[in-house]
C-alpha cells in the first residue's frame, strides 16, 4: 500500500489529526506526509478545520457525494439524449440539479465534442447531441464532487460567520472569512 493510501486510512480511522501526528504514527518523513496531506485536502478527502492551523478532519461523505454526482450526471445525460434539443434550464429541471452544476457539465460535454450549440431560445443557448455520441454517461470526475462539497461547506461556514458577527467575535469572523475564500473556486 502506498504512503498516500496509508495516510488517508490513518485520517479515516482517527477522524481528525495533523500531518505531524500522522508522520509519527506511520513512521513516514514529515515532509512526505505534509505533501500527501496537501494533496488529500485538494482532492476533498481532508478538510481544514476552520480557525485552527494544521488540523484536518477526514471527510467521510466524499464517496457518497461522488455517487450522487454521478447519479445526477446520468440523469442529465439521459435527458440530453431524450430530446432533439435542450437548454441548460431544461436539463436542470429534469435532473434536479442546480443551473451552475448543469452549466459545468454542459461545458465538460462540449469540451469532449459530444454535443453542439445549435441556436438560441431567447437568451438561452440551445444544444443538441452529436450523432455517434455514446449511450454511456460521460462522467465528470472528482472536481464535481469536490465542488458540491465546497458549496456545502461554504454555506455552513456562512452561517458560522453570521453567528460570529452577531456575537461580535471579529477574530473568529475573519478566520471563517479566510476559510471561505480558500474554498471558493
Amino acid at each position: 500500500m502506498s504512503n498516500r493510501e496509508n495516510i488517508r486510512r490513518y485520517f479515516q480511522e482517527m477522524k481528525v489529526g495533523t500531518a505531524a501526528q500522522a508522520a509519527k504514527a506511520l513512521s513516514i518523513p514529515r515532509d512526505t506526509v505534509s505533501d500527501h496531506v496537501r494533496d488529500l485536502h485538494k482532492q476533498g478527502w481532508l478538510i481544514k478545520r476552520p480557525g485552527v492551523f494544521g488540523i484536518y478532519d477526514y471527510h467521510q461523505l466524499q464517496e457518497h457525494e461522488y455517487g450522487h454526482a454521478v447519479e445526477r450526471q446520468v440523469k442529465m445525460w439521459r435527458a440530453m439524449r431524450h430530446g432533439k434539443t435542450f437548454t441548460v434550464w431544461d436539463i436542470a429541471m429534469f435532473a434536479g440539479a442546480s443551473i451552475e452544476y448543469v452549466r459545468d457539465y454542459v461545458k465538460f460535454i462540449l469540451g469532449k465534442g459530444l454535443i453542439r450549440q445549435t441556436g438560441k431560445k431567447g437568451q438561452r443557448p440551445v444544444y443538441s447531441i452529436k450523432e455517434g455520441s455514446p449511450a454511456t454517461t460521460p462522467v465528470m470526475r472528482s472536481t464535481s464532487a469536490k465542488t458540491e462539497t465546497n458549496r456545502r461547506q461554504i454555506i455552513d461556514l456562512g452561517w458560522d460567520l453570521m453567528r460570529a458577527l452577531r456575537d461580535g467575535d471579529m477574530k473568529k469572523a475573519r478566520e471563517i472569512n479566510e476559510t471561505i475564500k480558500n474554498l471558493l473556486p
